[in-house]
């Protein structure tokens, strides 16, 4: 095994072709064990998994509707955030295995074994992009919308100032899955942080409209 893998010019295939498989399968097993998350292009919520924010900073909060085009948007620079790293150790995984295969196998001549590397390695890249691309849109058929909030109650994450003067920042519970989102009350006085609220519409910038519940009523 050791000559078949590392014998003469097999290392310049069989190197990358480790590397790259076992870079593949350690972020596929983090991938299936949620610790990287493909839900944080979706609607502008911060999303929590066990406590732990995912969705990026939150000032992404502003974004636009998932039905929108601000949404979209989100979506493909989440992909291509995926694909950038993937893709090179995918690309190397499909190029050393290929070209290996090409040059111990068939007796292949180095420049003959390096192409055919480089299209395995570009077929490989190219299999991952329709796959991932199918998991998001499988993904977003299930999105929580910020829709879903209306009725529902929570609580001030950040004090909303009154009477639709700014902005604050409410978190509600959504089909189990707790989400912050910003928030404009037009009530007299400011909802403070950890009073509880009730929603009672959404406005544009995937903004909710609350209303605090005081004296528990």
């Amino acid at each position: 095994m050791y000559d078949l893998l590392f014998s003469g010019s097999a290392a310049w295939f069989s190197i990358p072709a480790i590397l790259g498989t076992l870079f593949f399968i350690i972020r596929l097993g983090l991938m299936s064990m949620g610790m990287i998350d493909l839900d944080a292009h979706t609607d502008g919520g911060g999303d929590f998994h066990g406590g732990d924010l995912h969705g990026g900073d939150l000032d992404g909060l502003d974004g636009a509707d998932a039905d929108g085009a601000d949404a979209h948007h989100t979506d493909s620079n989440a992909l291509f955030r995926h694909l950038s790293v993937q893709s090179v150790f995918t690309f190397a995984m499909g190029f050393g295995w290929g070209a290996l295969a090409s040059s111990k196998g068939t007796g292949w001549s180095i420049p003959v074994s390096i192409a055919v590397g480089a299209v395995c390695g570009v077929a490989m890249v190219y299999l991952l992009t329709l796959l991932l691309t199918m998991l998001y849109d499988l993904r977003s058929d299930g999105t929580l919308h910020i829709r879903g909030a209306i009725g529902l109650e929570g609580d001030a994450y950040a004090q909303v100032p009154p009477s639709h003067s700014g902005k604050g920042q409410v978190s509600v519970v959504i089909e189990t899955r707790q989400r912050i989102y910003n928030a404009v009350t037009g009530d007299a006085e400011a909802i403070p942080s950890g009073m509880r609220v009730r929603v009672l519409g959404t406005k544009d910038g995937n903004t909710l409209d609350v209303t605090g519940i005081r004296g528990g009523g």
